[in-house]
């Protein structure tokens, strides 16, 4: 099993679009990502954990699951990387096949997270995986329709004729 944990807001900050959205919708801005990274995990088959520090809200940890995608929001007064970093140490186990990946651009968290068995990946690598992913579905449906043979090009014209007599009658 593979898992991939995201630092929300220092992707968001990573990404040019996801920016600027940002400075128009913090909400909107959050569900781009979470939307890219529903894609990414169904493509990818990583099971993603999404963190957001508690931004500008008071409250306790919360946690809601879509699809394959956790979206967890630190409780008041602690951080993003605090939060990662317990959660990496309690995913990683000995003796587990579990990869678990940390995706942030901060050099301390990669750090942490990397003496703690994860394995890293910067916010700007991570977006141009979603990127490449994205250009390979596009790629993929564009091969698939443009190949897609239609049957009258596939079956004997006499047959053809018959099979358009019966659809007439």
């Amino acid at each position: 099993m593979e898992i991939l944990v995201v630092d929300g807001y220092n992707v968001i900050g990573a990404s040019i679009e996801l920016s600027e959205l940002k400075e128009v919708s913090l909400e909107e801005s959050r569900n781009r990502l979470q939307e890219d990274l529903m894609e990414y995990s169904a493509y990818t088959g990583r099971k993603v954990i999404l963190v957001y520090d508690a931004h500008l809200t008071k409250g306790t940890t919360s946690k809601t699951t879509m699809n394959n995608i956790e979206v967890h929001f630190t409780n008041e007064g602690k951080t993003a990387d605090e939060y990662i970093e317990k959660l990496v140490a309690g995913l990683i186990k000995p003796k587990s096949n579990t990869k678990v990946y940390v995706a942030t651009s901060d050099l301390l968290e990669q750090r942490l997270v990397f003496g703690l068995g994860a394995l890293r990946v910067s916010s700007r690598e991570l977006l141009i995986e979603i990127k490449m992913m994205k250009d390979q579905i596009s790629n993929d449906i564009h091969r698939h329709s443009a190949v897609s043979p239609r049957m009258n090009r596939r079956i004997n014209p006499e047959i053809a004729k018959i099979f358009e007599s019966w659809r007439r009658q």
